[in-house]
């Protein structure tokens, strides 16, 4: 079968936000963060750092700033200054679910997989509820060859996500296929199909159902094989 554990944008959580939050920043850089916002939503993303970095050289334990901060540089795929930004956002709040999240995902980003284990365990225990959390924390496990705890992590991603959590499907079948269960891989793979039917390799996949069922896959067309209808 082709592995393949990537995570998809779709996936990456929103940053959130809580008024309350915003109680101690001093006005100057509260205009500064809602403008990067604003830039972040038009696309410009090197915009929207500019001013993060003015809005955290403000107000310096502005925590939601630098959380913001470390995504717009994962958005530009530079992901050792979003690192950076996420454990300044750590630094100021240890337990805050969204940046420990967000560092989760770059450093799975990063194929920092073991180092990504227990910032994702953190962010779960302030939010068990998190499709997103279990879905990279599934996703991490996977790559360090844990496939029972990372099946529990998927599952879980499955049922509070939904149809959201498509890719957990195609990840539940590799797992499926590498402990033998065909039946379970066959299952998983046909839901993949159903969510995302025009995924690239969706003909390879349908070979692969073929062979997991033990059925032969059909002959190529070929001159001597073709016969017109009657």
């Amino acid at each position: 079968m082709n592995v393949r554990l990537t995570a998809k944008k779709t996936a990456e959580p929103k940053p959130g936000v809580v008024n309350a939050d915003f109680a101690d920043v001093p006005k100057g850089a509260l205009d500064l963060y809602k403008k990067a916002v604003e830039l972040a939503k038009l696309g410009d993303h090197k915009g929207a750092i500019e001013q993060l970095r003015l809005a955290t050289a403000e107000h310096p334990a502005f925590m939601l700033a630098f959380n913001e901060l470390g995504i717009q540089y994962l958005r530009l795929n530079e992901l050792e200054k979003a690192d950076e930004s996420l454990l300044a956002a750590l630094k100021i709040q240890p337990e805050a679910y969204t940046p420990l999240m967000n560092r989760g995902i770059v450093l799975f980003q990063m194929k920092r997989f073991a180092e990504a284990e227990p910032v994702l365990r953190n962010a779960l225990k302030v939010k068990d509820q998190s499709a997103v959390g279990h879905y990279f924390l599934g996703q991490s496990l996977a790559n360090l060859g844990r496939f029972d705890e990372a099946e529990k992590e998927l599952v879980s991603a499955v049922s509070l996500g939904g149809d959201e959590m498509k890719e957990a499907h195609r990840l539940l079948a590799i797992i499926y296929n590498v402990k033998g269960d065909k039946k379970r891989a066959v299952a998983a793979l046909e839901t993949y199909l159903r969510l995302v039917p025009k995924t690239p390799d969706a003909e390879q996949l349908r070979q692969v159902i073929l062979q997991l069922k033990g059925v032969a896959a059909p002959a190529p067309a070929t001159s001597s094989n073709i016969k017109p209808s009657p």
